[in-house]
């Protein structure tokens, strides 16, 4: 067995030198259960924020999305965007799944089409067919609005 918290001999504290909330249970686990969280650590890693290819900005802009197969339009916010995505949030209480549908954006005169990848309590993950040129991605954050604290939940 190996434990998850290894000390220097030299930061080792007796149990009653150590304040009740710097007190920490170590768990002893084999050797298959480590490398089973290493692997897990990995895969995670590899979904990281830090492996996004283009930097998110956090914006509230207000934007139209229109399913392309059905034309319905539903209003709402994008919530964050980047030149390969956007997110959306509808303006409805409720959210329905709609992975794989193709839409199209609108925020005012801009507009570019997408394909909703994923579906979150939060809204839409919509990724772009053509990136966003640099000042497109500024217009559309540029026009967030300010929603007062009590709105955001």
């Amino acid at each position: 067995m190996i434990s998850l918290f290894r000390k220097k001999k030299s930061e080792t504290h007796s149990e009653e030198q150590l304040p009740t909330s710097h007190k920490v249970k170590t768990k002893k686990i084999s050797e298959r259960e480590l490398a089973k969280l290493r692997t897990q650590i990995e895969k995670d890693a590899k979904k990281g924020a830090h492996k996004r290819q283009t930097e998110r900005r956090e914006c509230h802009t207000v934007a139209m999305l229109k399913i392309v197969e059905t034309e319905m339009k539903i209003d709402g916010l994008i919530t964050d965007v980047s030149s390969g995505g956007v997110n959306f949030r509808p303006a409805s209480r409720y959210i329905q799944e709609r992975i794989g549908d193709r839409v199209k954006v609108q925020v005012g005169d801009l507009s570019c089409f997408g394909v909703i990848r994923v579906t979150r309590p939060s809204g839409y993950g919509i990724q772009l067919l053509s990136k966003l040129e640099e000042d497109d991605v500024i217009t559309i954050s540029e026009a967030s609005i300010e929603i007062p604290e009590r709105a955001v939940a």
